[in-house]
């Protein structure tokens, strides 16, 4: 008699990591799929790697605010980052990335930016197009 290897468990592994990749690859592609015109900006900076603790927020040009692609109302947004903001010791650094339509007043945004000020949340970006100068 042979000797034999039980690969059931392995086989169970794989498919486990397929399925997560799978999901955090949709994940990824969900945060910015709304489509927005960005604002062009000459002196932008290049975001650091997405961070596990990023919030995507989304204005377009209807005023529509999107999380995680979800049409949503601002201040629930808000609500949420206070409940995240109670675990970002322990979690990380929360981090929020606005993309807005270029005709979205800074004063529908401005709300969003001063919770998070009151929050301690200090990684605030906007989601820019590079523009070079001449």
């Amino acid at each position: 008699m042979g000797l034999s290897f039980d690969i059931t468990p392995l086989i169970d592994v794989v498919f486990q990591l397929i399925i997560f990749f799978l999901a955090a690859t949709y994940i990824i592609r969900s945060d910015a799929s709304e489509k927005v015109r960005l604002p062009k900006a000459t002196q932008a900076k290049d975001f650091p790697p997405k961070s596990p603790r990023r919030w995507v927020v989304t204005i377009n040009a209807e005023r529509v605010w999107f999380s995680a692609n979800q049409p949503t109302h601002r201040t629930v947004i808000e609500q949420q980052l206070v409940e995240a903001a109670r675990t970002a010791d322990e979690a990380g650094e929360i981090e929020v990335r606005l993309r807005a339509d270029t005709s979205v007043p800074f004063s529908e945004v401005e709300p969003l930016m001063v919770t998070c000020a009151k929050l301690g949340i200090r990684k605030i970006g906007f989601a820019v197009l590079h523009e070079s100068t001449p």
